[in-house]
């Protein structure tokens, strides 16, 4: 690959640091997928690459892995032995002017990284672990030194994971680290996500149509209740309500709507009257959803827990005061 000129890096990356820097929130995608048993194979499988360090040229050549993702992805193993994922943007900030400078000359520019997105998770946590930490839209400059368990940028010897480095005396040039026992790897094949049974979501936080199906036991505005199946074909969604007040099933039809991290909206049929309920399922764990119902002109407030989901992180007990 050619070289690349530092007015070339610079307006590849600028777009993504003042996309960041305006407080931006991209949606759910394949990145989100990365974690769990997901994360855990590949951070030191056969699929990736360990990299002591990488440079600004090696981040601004690495090719897109992950579908819609167009930012370099990295694999960390910290030096706790926790997995964390992390999507990385090289750049460039200006530089403050000192004081008696000209204000009509081009400002100095400064070497950036980005962290736009970053997550880490506790090991051995199986398919759902604990997230430790995660952010975005953190600029590390030059010496700066970031602690992925705790994801903050800390001090010199207090347990840092990566180091930007833009002076070396010893040559190099600007790079990322590994520092502290910790390991960076990279993607050489895109990842495989695995099948999930139908009426299991599937891992991550990333929200997808077939997610919706399951059975649920389905709470509204406290007068009604009941089960809830819902299938999903497509975006196409069919199914059955079975009410606990008067025993009987009813025809449910909907579709997931399209984009990132789409609510589902679905009717029950009732004999008199039309339920329209739209909803939206729990990212973290997908086990329940919630959202509203439409009945006789009236809005109310809807809850369906998943059969066997949760709504709380696994292992956390819920007290009430």
């Amino acid at each position: 690959m050619p070289p690349i000129s530092g007015a070339a890096l610079m307006r590849r990356t600028l777009p993504a640091v003042a996309l960041l820097l305006t407080g931006s929130i991209a949606p759910a995608d394949d990145f989100d997928r990365l974690e769990g048993r997901v994360l855990s194979g590949l951070v030191e499988g056969p699929g990736v690459v360990a990299r002591d360090r990488l440079t600004l040229l090696d981040l601004a050549a690495m090719p897109n892995m992950l579908q819609g993702i167009r930012s370099p992805v990295l694999l960390v193993r910290t030096d706790l032995g926790n997995p964390s994922r992390v999507l990385i943007s090289p750049g460039f900030r200006p530089a403050h002017p000192e004081d008696g400078a000209d204000p009509d000359a081009p400002p100095e520019l400064v070497p950036v990284l980005v962290l736009e997105r970053f997550a880490t998770f506790e090991a051995g946590g199986g398919s759902a672990p604990d997230r430790l930490a995660e952010g975005r839209g953190v600029i590390l400059f030059g010496g700066f030194t970031f602690d992925l368990d705790s994801g903050q940028v800390v001090p010199e010897g207090q347990g840092g994971d990566l180091r930007f480095v833009v002076e070396d005396e010893g040559g190099g040039g600007q790079r990322l680290e590994a520092i502290g026992g910790a390991s960076i790897s990279t993607l050489q094949t895109p990842p495989e996500f695995p099948e999930t049974a139908p009426g299991t979501p599937s891992p991550g936080r990333s929200i997808l149509p077939g997610d919706y199906a399951g059975r649920y036991r389905l709470y509204a505005d406290g007068s009604l209740s009941g089960t809830l199946d819902l299938d999903v074909e497509g975006r196409s969604v069919s199914g059955r309500f079975r009410s606990d007040q008067t025993g009987s099933s009813y025809e449910v039809r909907g579709e997931v709507e399209d984009g990132p991290d789409p609510p589902v909206r679905f009717s029950v049929q009732l004999p008199r009257t039309t339920q329209e309920y739209e909803g939206r399922l729990f990212s973290d764990g997908k086990g329940a959803m919630a959202g509203s119902l439409v009945m006789v002109d009236r809005e109310r407030p809807f809850f369906a827990l998943r059969e066997g989901g949760r709504v709380v992180p696994e292992g956390k007990a819920v007290e009430l005061p």
